[in-house]
């Protein structure tokens, strides 16, 4: 028997797109006529640029705001039709980290492939807005 943990996956309705890494869901079913409501997610293992950089106080990070903003308007693109949520743990500010599918496609993968994410495993975030103007190391 193995000691992974079982993963489950859950159904869930998308709120708003918080950045392109970070979810507000309005609920999600746990079964049995249970559900959380107004669930933070936090896409785990990929990193996307910021969008809500103070561009007064940084100014030098308008290219990472503009690139943080289109990954946030293409994973609100991507978030239609079913969505379900692959929960792992919480991370240090509770919120839950965890995968999002729809239709059975991490959407995480279609970030990294586009260029608007990159992987991240915890380490020390060392991505920028690389020349070709995608996210990456």
């Amino acid at each position: 028997m193995s000691n992974q943990p079982t993963l489950f996956t859950y159904m869930c309705d998308l709120k708003y797109v918080t950045d392109g890494d970070t979810v507000r869901l309005s609920w999600v079913d746990l079964g049995f006529s249970m559900k959380l409501h107004n669930v933070a997610v936090r896409i785990a293992e990929i990193d996307t640029p910021e969008s809500r950089i103070n561009l007064k106080r940084y100014p030098e990070r308008t290219a990472e705001k503009e690139l943080g903003l289109k990954a946030k308007a293409r994973l609100k693109e991507l978030l239609v039709g079913d969505v379900r949520l692959q929960s792992l743990e919480r991370d240090k500010y509770g919120r839950v980290l965890g995968h999002l599918f729809v239709d059975g496609i991490n959407v995480s993968d279609i970030l990294i492939r586009e260029g608007l994410a990159c992987p991240y495993y915890g380490a020390t975030k060392q991505a920028r807005v690389r020349e070709d103007g995608t996210w990456g190391v």
